[in-house]
């Protein structure tokens, strides 16, 4: 197929120190990779390149790691790990997906694959099933002496994980010989995820407390001949400056039912192709979805709030999306059973037909 995948996986730069924090040796790895991208391309005669377009835009990832050498009484954990995840721009198509679908499922049949077992594999299946085990001790073994359980609760290990955002725009193209696409005439949706953090902690004693933010979402109807008059079906509507003054929030729902009498958009609702800061995002705006995880030896607690999530249900709108992606898996599935069935007629052969022995001839 002349369809491929490029992946380039940008610059990578990792950096290895031993540091001194709070009178403690530290190994600290520091990991950044930045400019990784993938495209779709196609190659002409002679695997020359003809064409290529992003699916993902430059991304960089950044990631820390430290570790204590030496476990005293200070107050910072055995492992911290931090990472942050710069905002990504998808480009997704119908051929684009096709295309994904039929490189994962080849990577995922056992063609041209050989197993071959190691010389311990091969020592381990020879021996006997007796000596597998090891060589059986005699006599009397030592038994060490039970220490009494440190009182002191100290921190294993912290996580930290930052997403600035996400952002996966679908075309259904006209064209589909074509591997670009034109926003203006075949955006399909726009699908949008801002400001994700996620902070975990384990201790000594086996209490875990895990936190989540997820700050808005966003789906929007992109399509250029759209019969929808709401093209926003998913959003986050936030009030801002809201406080608890009832007659604040009165005032606030007057001039935004004024700003929509007059065709205007209120502030508060995002817009969905502009790119959002995350980090100001969080300071201006209530999380969408905040989630608290608490876990211990006797019980486990879950604390889970949602606010400022509004939907507009468009059935026809929503199966379209569906639609979008059962395309691309269903076609390839009917491929892999055309290819299965074909190879299952070339293995196996017809039984001959035995043809009756001959009458003897009266006499």
């Amino acid at each position: 197929s002349p369809d491929a995948l490029l992946a380039r996986l940008g610059d990578l730069n990792i950096r290895n120190s031993f540091t001194m924090e709070a009178k403690v040796p530290v190994d600290k790895i520091i990991v950044n990779l930045s400019s990784m991208q993938v495209s779709r391309a196609k190659f002409g005669d002679q695997q020359t390149l003809s064409a290529q377009r992003l699916l993902l835009e430059p991304v960089g990832l950044h990631v820390e790691v430290w570790r204590l050498l030496h476990v005293g009484s200070s107050g910072l954990p055995q492992v911290s790990i931090s990472g942050k995840l710069e905002n990504f721009k998808i480009h997704l198509g119908q051929p684009d997906l096709k295309t994904i679908f039929a490189i994962l499922s080849a990577g995922e049949s056992d063609e041209g694959i050989v197993e071959v077992d190691t010389p311990e594999q091969q020592q381990q299946e020879e021996a006997p099933e007796g000596d597998r085990d090891g060589p059986q001790k005699s006599g009397t073994q030592e038994v060490s002496p039970r220490t009494a359980p440190n009182p002191i609760i100290r921190t294993k290990l912290t996580l930290k994980f930052d997403m600035d955002g996400m952002d996966l725009i679908l075309y259904k193209a006209n064209n589909t010989e074509s591997i670009f696409y034109s926003l203006d005439q075949d955006g399909f949706s726009h699908f949008q995820l801002h400001g994700i953090s996620l902070d975990a902690e384990t201790r000594d004693n086996n209490t875990l407390e895990a936190r989540f933010l997820l700050q808005m979402v966003m789906l929007d109807d992109i399509r250029p001949k759209s019969p929808l008059a709401i093209k926003k079906m998913i959003y986050h509507y936030n009030k801002q400056g809201t406080s608890n003054d009832t007659s604040t929030q009165i005032q606030a729902e007057e001039d935004i039912a004024a700003d929509k009498e007059n065709g205007n958009v209120p502030t508060s609702v995002l817009t969905t192709l502009d790119v959002v800061d995350a980090a100001s995002a969080l300071t201006s705006h209530k999380p969408l979805v905040r989630m608290t995880y608490k876990q211990d030896e006797a019980s486990q607690d879950l604390d889970l709030s949602m606010e400022g999530l509004r939907i507009n249900l468009c059935i026809p709108y929503l199966l379209a999306v569906a639609e979008f992606f059962a395309v691309g898996s269903t076609r390839q599935e009917e491929g892999n059973v055309e290819r299965s069935s074909s190879s299952g007629a070339r293995g196996e052969s017809t039984p001959a037909v035995t043809s009756p022995p001959p009458t003897p001839p009266s006499q």
